[in-house]
This record gives C-alpha cells, structure tokens and sequence, in this order.
C-alpha cells in the first residue's frame, strides 16, 4: 500500500474485523500496531458517518507553509547568500 489510500484502507480493514469478523477490537489493535482507543475511535466515526466516508482523514490545523511558492533552487540561493553574510560578518 502506499500514499493517502493506505492509511484509508488500514482503517477500513481494522474497522470491518471489528464490525463483520467479531474480532475484539484490542485484538485489532495489537495485529495493526494503533492503540485500541484509536481503533474505537474508527469504529464509532465509521458508524455515525454509516459508511466508509467516516474513515478518511481529516484536515488538521498546523503551522501554515510559508515557502509554498518558493522551489528548491530558489530556497538553496537564499540560504547560501544568508551563509554568505554569515561569514562575511565573522571576518571583520
């Protein structure tokens, strides 16, 4: 599995062996290696949203991106002119 779809289908496995197969969720827990409280919480998002649209992830809040529109050529200029003026200063 990879990108954005395997933790989706993760939690969609791991909710349908606690819902369909019976499995107690700490069982569930320990075969995916996610704590059980994170596990019931799948569960209870799966079942109030009534299908698999609970299991998607959620956008967080964070630390905006500040350098969205900068590319990597453009940030490695500005950082080796800051060193420049770094050293620069250490000479005099």
């Amino acid at each position: 599995m990879s990108g954005a779809n395997s933790t989706y289908e993760i939690r969609l496995r791991a909710v349908r062996a606690v819902l369909e197969e019976n499995i107690p969720i700490t069982t569930v827990a320990l075969a995916y290696g996610a704590d059980r409280t994170t596990i019931y919480r799948w569960v209870v998002r799966y079942q109030e949203a009534g299908d698999k649209a609970g299991l998607v992830r959620r956008a967080v809040s964070g630390r905006p991106i500040k350098l969205e529109e900068v590319d990597g050529d453009a940030l490695r200029a500005m950082v080796l002119s800051q060193g420049d003026c770094a050293m620069m200063g250490n000479l005099g």
